[in-house]
């Protein structure tokens, strides 16, 4: 193999004499002689010739045989000729060898020289002979040179030569040669295909081995040709892609079966194989059925003998299950992550091994500090070990627990959570994890408290409200009749407190209120009870009286209590007090009745001269009689036709859209005029009449509603029901009847609004009430008034109404009063848990408007919208309804929440602004505004702001400078306002201008 390198790899079918002597061989299945080449390996001129023989897997006679290559062999001509010559002198004649093939040109083969040609004169033949080698002719030609004479002296010795045995000799000793290398190139074949025939057998044993195995693999095995189509597939890919046999698969185009999403990619990893590469790819595909599976495909390049790729090996697997699973993981990942409530993983000991990022969020715990720790460390050591039993209890029986908990955060905070723990088990039910679910319901708690003070207290002054006072009424009572006590009913009426609001603003008005409760307090008994009424008005109980006299003694106490000077802000207040009393079971009337008797009282004590008290004695009640002549002409007015309907409308402040319209009763007097329901209504509470007056606004306004339907008019109608009428015998009846009128009209567009909340104290009725009209005849109820002590949370909680009011009177304060924003964003905030609608009543101005809505709340009515109308007026008001366009401006703006807060400051500064602007007219002072910071809405916010670092800490001082030289001028501008020195007090309303402007360009900033 020695110096062969060079032709390693050559394709020997590239050289044409090669390429013509091996078809040749091919073609008559027989040895082949090339005509004369020269050889690449070698650096000489040396002539060879190629000697080929065909090599067959088969014999001749099998059917499969087919050529597998050629043996060649190499024959130098040069070498030949030596090698016959061997022992020979040779050297005084010449030697030449000619391929004389007819086919082609005669081709010298091999030529041996003399130094001196023969002279044509010494009469010496030339000796020439043909013969056959192969398939080829080749013809030796020898003659002698001059030198032969010389050195022998006559030509008789060349004539022995060429005449006898020597040159056919040399002849035959050429033929043998020749005959050796064919029959070695012979034997070669001959071994090669005995090899070829072992290496065939050997190969059907592995081809037959390598099928079985492919067959017996569960994941698809497919060879795909070059240009992408499918070559072979093994059962189980059939299987997988749902295909009958491979004959239907291959008349589909494979890349097709893969979804569209993912064809870039299989295309690549075609593109990269057939490169060169090995490549794994996933991707989706859909079966021949038409179901969608995921596959993993490794893929490698085939190749040939000679290393070029012809087709591509791909092993695939189903992957579909586990693709289901990772998407599983991912969102169980996701959920654990993004979740919004706090996840705490613990093992069956209770030692915690994961939590998400919630719990640390809502715990201050990072996620490291509580792995490997107990729940426990979150205790708040509020519950009791009782709490603690019942819940593993529950968990060992149920596998489950809910409840509220309170807990303590890492900086020692409680906070209060809605927690749901399960218990998660093996399949031999053993237990492995706890898995605990919860929310931070903190904010609320404390709004349900809020709500809960504020349904029974009164949120100025802390002492109970109307709704707490009727409840230990009741029980007083119940407690006199027992024990046979008596029972003093008082009203309280401030005197001379509204100047006081007048000369010194509200928030000192708010101050002499707060005072004046302190002090009633402090004067009464543990037993007895005092409440705020509203306004200036207060009520008190006294309970275990033994005389009248005691009553009276009680009275006097309080009223010295409250004519005692009042230092407030450095001013001194002083006020006076009228009271009514009544005396149960003196006065053996029922508890509504009791209550009209001490309120009439105390009107009697103010005719009297005021700062006083007057005794009710039922024998010269004149303002009874007055009610009973009041109530004769109402019921005159009433069946004389003398009431009609107005209609206020409501509208979605952020559509624009008019959604409805409340029914107001009014009376048409024939003298009076127009007379609002404020001043007759009451006059017939708890009534027949107060019934019959309100079936009839239920017809009349079913009625209209039907006509403004019939005119195209999708109006919604609300009108108001007490809570004596709505428990009246046979309430749900008539309502029923009269709705049926109009089948035609859906009772959805009907609503009742619960006006007298003090019929709300049977809850179990009213609610039974509330459900049949809703669930039964499809009408909508609100709970209107909410928030001023009439209602409670739980109304809102358990009576099934579709929407909530918030009374007038803190819509028409939020912006002054921070008890009062709070008030209002607190109901609209549990109208949103509780998924009720809200409506704002009394809505009065633009500013109302704005805030409302950065509040969140949508619905809203009153002056600033429309006024209550007639009927008649209300088509053609609602066709031209445009809503203001500050509030079409905000609600474009989209306006965050945290945005929002800050808009609403600036509104509420503008007001307050406005406020001191007007009472700059010496005519006409409608009440200053607050200027205490700790007291106002956006004082207290300012503080906690820079307390927490809401905000840049920079903007904040500088914001808190600036309010608290606005308050300061303010102050200074009152002054001036009360002395008279009013081009002063302009002066310092310029300047308040200026730190205004500056305070809300620094709100803008945040």
């Amino acid at each position: 193999m020695a110096r062969n390198e060079k032709v390693f790899g050559f394709d020997s079918l590239t050289n044409p004499i090669s390429r013509e002597s091996k078809l040749l061989a091919q073609k008559y299945d027989k040895p082949s002689l090339s005509n004369a080449l020269f050889l690449m390996q070698r650096t000489d001129a040396s002539i060879a010739v190629l000697l080929s023989i065909p090599v067959y897997t088969h014999l001749q006679s099998s059917p499969t045989r087919q050529l597998t290559g050629f043996i060649s062999a190499v024959i130098l001509t040069a070498n030949l000729v030596e090698t016959a010559l061997k022992g020979l002198d040779s050297q005084n004649f010449s030697i030449r060898i000619d391929d004389i093939n007819p086919a082609t040109q005669e081709t010298n083969l091999y030529n041996k020289n003399t130094t001196s040609d023969l002279n044509a004169s010494y009469g010496l033949k030339i000796w020439e002979h043909q013969f056959k080698f192969c398939d080829r002719t080749w013809k030796i030609v020898i003659s002698p040179d001059n030198h032969f004479l010389a050195v022998h002296g006559t030509a008789l010795p060349w004539m022995t030569l060429s005449g006898g045995l020597f040159f056919s000799s040399l002849l035959s000793v050429l033929l043998l040669t020749i005959s050796g290398k064919r029959a070695h190139v012979e034997a070669l074949v001959d071994i090669r295909t005995a090899e070829l025939r072992v290496a065939e057998k050997s190969a059907r044993e592995s081809a037959a081995q390598l099928r079985t195995v492919v067959e017996s693999q569960p994941e698809c095995v497919k060879v795909v040709a070059l240009d992408g189509s499918l070559l072979q597939m093994n059962q189980a890919g059939l299987n997988m892609l749902e295909a009958d046999n491979l004959q239907q698969l291959k008349a589909t185009c494979l890349a097709e079966r893969v979804l569209p999403n993912y064809r870039t990619a299989f295309a690549g990893m075609l593109q990269r194989v057939f490169s060169g590469q090995s490549v794994i790819t996933e991707f989706e595909i859909s079966t021949l059925k038409g179901r969608r599976r995921w596959l993993e495909s490794h893929a490698v390049p085939m190749r040939n003998t000679t290393g070029d790729i012809i087709a591509m090996l791909s092993v695939t697997r189903d992957i579909t299950e586990r693709k289901r699973a990772e998407e599983s993981q991912r969102l169980a990942a996701r959920v654990f992550g993004e979740a919004h409530e706090g996840i705490v993983i613990t093992n069956a000991d209770g030692i915690i091994i994961d939590v998400n990022p919630m719990f640390c969020e809502i715990t201050g715990y990072s996620r490291d500090e509580v792995l490997g720790q107990n729940p426990n460390i979150l205790q708040s050591g509020n519950h009791s070990p009782d709490f603690f039993q019942g819940m593993w209890n529950s968990l060992k029986t149920h596998r489950h627990w809910q409840g509220e908990v309170w807990n303590r955060k890492k900086n020692g905070d409680l906070f209060a959570e809605l927690l749901s723990i399960s218990v998660l088990c093996d399949e031999q039910e053993q237990i492995i994890h706890y898995l605990g679910l919860f929310s931070d319901i903190t904010e609320s708690k404390q709004q349900q408290q809020l709500l809960e003070l504020l349904a029974h207290f009164d949120p100025l002054t802390r002492i109970p409200n109307r709704t707490l006072f009727t409840d230990r009424f009741l029980q007083a009572l119940a407690h006199s009749k027992r024990d046979q006590s008596l029972l003093a009913i008082c009203f309280l009426d401030l005197d001379g407190f509204k100047p006081v609001n007048d000369e010194f603003g509200h928030d000192v008005g708010d101050q002499v209120l707060i005072e004046v409760a302190d002090r009633i307090r402090q004067t009464l008994r543990e037993a007895d009870t005092v409440s705020r009424h509203g306004g200036d008005e207060f009520a008190v109980l006294l309970s275990d009286l033994r005389s009248i006299e005691e009553s009276k003694l009680a009275i006097s106490r309080i009223h010295q209590a409250i004519l005692e000077p009042y230092l407030i802000n450095e001013q001194t207040i002083t006020i006076g007090v009228s009271t009514g009393i009544t005396v149960y079971p003196l006065d053996d009337s029922d508890p509504d009745t009791l209550l009209r008797h001490a309120d009439q009282s105390m009107y009697q004590a103010k005719l009297a001269g005021k700062n006083r008290f007057h005794l009710f004695d039922a024998s010269q009640n004149q303002q009874e009689i007055d009610r009973h002549k009041q109530v004769n002409d109402i019921k005159t007015a009433f069946h004389g036709q003398q009431f009609c309907l107005y209609y206020q409308p409501k509208v979605n402040l952020k559509s624009g859209q008019v959604v409805g319209v409340e029914a107001l009763i009014h009376w048409v007097h024939p003298e009076r005029g127009l007379i609002s329901p404020l001043l007759f209504m009451p006059i017939i509470t708890a009534s027949h009449l107060e019934i019959e007056v309100g079936n009839w606004v239920i017809k009349q306004a079913w009625q209209q509603l039907g006509a403004w339907h019939n005119q195209g008019l999708s109006l919604e109608v609300s009108i108001n029901i007490s809570g004596y009428h709505l428990l009246s015998p046979g309430f749900i009846e008539h309502l029923d009847a009269t709705l049926a009128t109009q089948p035609q009209l859906a009772s959805q567009f009907f609503q009742l609004e619960i006006l007298e909340s003090t019929a709300l104290d049977e809850l179990s009725a009213v609610n039974k009430v509330i459900k049949a009209c809703r669930d039964q005849l499809g009408v909508k109820v609100a709970l209107d008034d909410f928030g001023t002590g009439y209602s409670s949370l739980t109304h809102l909680r358990h009576l099934p109404v579709d929407c909530v009011k918030i009374d007038q009177s803190f819509v028409r304060d939020m912006l002054g009063n921070p008890d009062d924003f709070a008030i209002v964003e607190s109901v609209i905030s549990l109208s949103d848990a509780f998924h009720r609608e809200v409506v704002a009543e009394g809505v009065e101005n633009h500013n109302q408007v704005n805030v409302l809505l950065l509040m969140g709340c949508e619905l809203a009515q009153g002056f600033v919208i429309a006024k209550p109308m007639p009927a008649d007026d209300i088509a053609g008001w609602t066709q031209g309804y445009q809503p203001h366009s500050s509030w079409s401006l905000l609600v474009e703006q989209n306006i965050s929440a945290e945005k929002a807060l800050i808009t609403i400051f600036r509104i509420e500064l503008r007001q307050w602004l406005n406020q001191i602007h007007a009472c700059l007219d010496s005519t006409h002072q409608p009440g200053w505004p607050v200027m205490n910071s700790k007291k106002s809405h956006f004082g207290r916010w300012l503080k906690r702001a820079q307390q927490h670092a809401i905000y840049p800490i920079q903007i904040l001082e500088k914001i808190s400078k600036a309010y608290k030289e606005l308050l300061q001028h303010g102050i200074a501008l009152k002054h001036h306002v009360i002395k008279g020195e009013f081009e002063t007090a302009q002066h310092y309303f310029s300047d308040l201008q200026i730190i205004h402007e500056d305070i809300d360009q620094q709100l803008l900033n945040l």
